[in-house]
């Protein structure tokens, strides 16, 4: 073989040598950029999803507000009712024993202390009633209270659920990765003969 061919032919052996690594660099570099982009966009993604939920729980928590204060009016409401129908209750009660003693003025025995026990009783009902009925209501409204909450709740643990980690890739590790491909391509030009060690130059065989 003659010199200018063994010349041409290392040429194009070393050419195609570097075109290899070069392309193998690019691939790393684009797959490094890739993983970086979408690493980028997880990262914004998970943001933007912890400003919604923020938004999401402050919404819940002032709904619950609104629906807490108009409950806790309906309790003062139904207490001022029940306070006063009670009080009229037993004012009737009162009315009622009166009568009947004005009735039976004059009169003694077991007849008008039956009628005025019955009185008594009567009103004793109504008063037990009246509470219970009251006690039914604040339950209800307790209830309510409770159910209004729970969405709040679960916007606030959503809200402040840990955020995973999210790395991109390691610049060190894309310069491992050259650096190992120009290693491995140098290795592979002097295991091909194309770097003596020794010598002036390429010679023909």
């Amino acid at each position: 073989m003659c010199p200018v061919a063994g010349f041409s032919m290392t040429t194009m052996m070393v050419a195609a040598l570097a075109v290899s690594a070069a392309t193998t660099i690019a691939t790393q570099v684009m797959q490094h950029q890739a993983q970086k982009r979408a690493a980028n966009d997880a990262a914004e993604a998970q943001r933007n999803q912890v400003l919604h939920d923020q938004q999401v729980a402050k919404n819940q928590y002032a709904a619950y507000q609104d629906a807490a204060n108009r409950l806790n009016l309906r309790d003062s409401q139904e207490r001022e009712s029940a306070a006063q129908e009670a009080f009229n209750a037993k004012l009737q009660t009162m009315r009622n024993r009166e009568r009947a003693r004005a009735a039976s003025s004059g009169v003694a025995g077991i007849s008008v202390d039956a009628l005025l026990g019955d009185f008594d009783a009567a009103g004793a009902r109504q008063q037990n009633t009246i509470t219970a009925n009251l006690n039914a209501s604040l339950d209800q409204n307790a209830a309510e209270r409770r159910a209004a909450f729970s969405p709040v709740q679960s916007a606030f643990l959503q809200a402040n659920r840990k955020q995973r980690t999210i790395r991109g890739p390691s610049p060190m590790a894309l310069g491992l990765g050259i650096a190992s491909t120009v290693a491995s391509t140098t290795a592979e030009a002097y295991t091909s003969g194309l770097f003596p060690s020794g010598g002036g130059g390429v010679t023909a065989s």
